[in-house]
C-alpha cells in the first residue's frame, strides 16, 4: 500500500498490475490488487505499517534470491509479481506494458506426488504449477 510505504501518488500515476483471489479452500479470503508506480523524484519509501512480519525493500531479483535460499518467505501472488518484474529492463518497460488485469485464484489437485498448487496466469485455464514454497 502505498500510505504504509509512506508514499503521496495520485491515481493516474497507479498501473494496475495483478489481481489475486485466496482461493475457496482457505478459511479466510482476500481480494488483493497489486500496481505499479514509479516512485516520485525527492520520495524515499519507509514502512509504516504493522500488517506484515517483515518490510523491505529490495530489487525483486535479489528477493527471489533470498526466497530460493529459504531467507524470506513469500506467498505465490507476491512470488509471480516479483518473477514478472525482475525479468524486465527496466521500470519504463513495466510501465508501458499492456497487461490485462483479471482476478487469480489458484486450485489444489491431485499430482503424483502429493497435491499440487496450480495458478492459471494466462487465463486459458492451463493451471501452471506454483513453484513450492520454501520451508
Amino acid at each position: 500500500m502505498l500510505a504504509q510505504a509512506g508514499l503521496v501518488a495520485v491515481a493516474s500515476a497507479l498501473h494496475p498490475w495483478a489481481r489475486w483471489v485466496t482461493p475457496e479452500f482457505e478459511r479466510r479470503r482476500f481480494d488483493t490488487s497489486f500496481y505499479l508506480a514509479r516512485l516520485p523524484d525527492g520520495q524515499e519509501a519507509r514502512d509504516l505499517g504493522g500488517e506484515g512480519e517483515l518490510a523491505a525493500w529490495l530489487h525483486p531479483a535479489d528477493a527471489l534470491d533470498r526466497r530460493a535460499a529459504g531467507e524470506l518467505p513469500m506467498l505465490p501472488p507476491t512470488q509471480v509479481c516479483l518473477e514478472e518484474l525482475a525479468a524486465a529492463r527496466d521500470v519504463d518497460e513495466l510501465l508501458a506494458a499492456e497487461r490485462t488485469v483479471r482476478p487469480v485464484s489458484p486450485w489444489v489437485e491431485r499430482g503424483a506426488g502429493g497435491p499440487v498448487l496450480r495458478i492459471d496466469l494466462d487465463g486459458r485455464g492451463g493451471g501452471a504449477p506454483a513453484r513450492r514454497a520454501a520451508p
